[in-house]
């Protein structure tokens, strides 16, 4: 049925005037195939990167770098103690400058007292385990064990002596660096709007923040921590487009363990 309105000009009586009929009937359910109608297209949303494939190992690996933290400390005990552990192994600034270089592995693995090894222990796993299950276990184990001692380096330069720090926190907050620059790369490869890709290292840092940010804790060796891993994980997304295959894997986690076993080695007998 055609529209009706109602026309007057002035004092003229008022007329009933037929307007032109709509184009379809919107109470018509007939008409309708089961298609939008083409004035009800919209823009089709921009597709979502893929999700991250989980690969062998992943699952497990945080759990187990977190492990071998527990057992360090089982063997090292509190720094209280004042074992020869922690005097041949914390982050000396003077004596990693005089070439103790090794110090920046071994001060991952000492820690304070028990409330210090649960939070990095925790915050540990679940962050090396989202690494690990992007690039693989060898993988990720090498890269959280590399940035934290290039963390823990940077941040001996920086202070300078007398600093001293121990800790896997530099570590922990490397594994969220690791994850933003990933992100980086990963959503400046497959979104449009590449500037989304910004969004990854402010989540970082807003992480970085949240676990990092307590006024006892060494901020130095978080925030370096944090920066080596968004450096080595953007260069891993960009060098690495495939991820290692398992023996690959198998032989990347006997270098992270190689690198902090062989640094305690040198520790103790140097």
């Amino acid at each position: 049925m055609p529209a009706v309105r109602r026309h007057a000009h002035g004092g003229e009586p008022r007329q009933l005037v037929l307007s032109e009929p709509p184009e379809r009937d919107p109470f018509d359910d007939s008409q309708w195939d089961g298609e939008p109608f083409e004035d009800e297209f919209e823009a089709e949303p921009e597709p979502a990167p893929p999700e991250p494939p989980d690969h062998g190992g992943g699952k497990l690996a945080g759990v187990v770098m977190a492990a071998a933290v527990v057992a360090a400390y089982a063997w090292t005990g509190p720094r209280a103690e004042a074992s020869a552990a922690f005097r041949a192994g914390s982050a000396d600034a003077g004596r990693i400058l005089s070439g103790e270089v090794w110090r920046a592995a071994t001060a991952l693995t000492l820690h304070a007292d028990l409330t210090h090894l649960v939070a990095n222990a925790t915050a540990g796993a679940f962050l090396a385990t989202a690494v690990c299950r992007i690039v693989g276990g060898g993988l990720g184990a090498f890269l959280i064990v590399i940035a934290g001692v290039v963390g823990n380096l940077l941040n001996a330069v920086l202070n300078g002596p007398p600093h001293d720090s121990i800790g896997a926190s530099t570590a922990v907050l490397a594994a969220v660096g690791l994850l933003s620059g990933l992100a980086f790369v990963r959503t400046r490869r497959t979104r449009r709007d590449r500037a989304r890709a910004w969004l990854a290292l402010a989540a970082g840092l807003a992480l970085l923040g949240m676990l990092g940010a307590d006024p006892r804790s060494d901020l130095g060796a978080h925030l370096c921590g944090f920066l080596a891993g968004v450096v080595l994980g953007a260069l891993c997304g960009w060098l690495v487009p495939l991820v290692p295959g398992r023996a690959a894997q198998r032989v990347l986690a006997a270098a992270a363990l190689a690198v902090v076993a062989g640094s305690w080695w040198l520790a103790l007998h140097a």
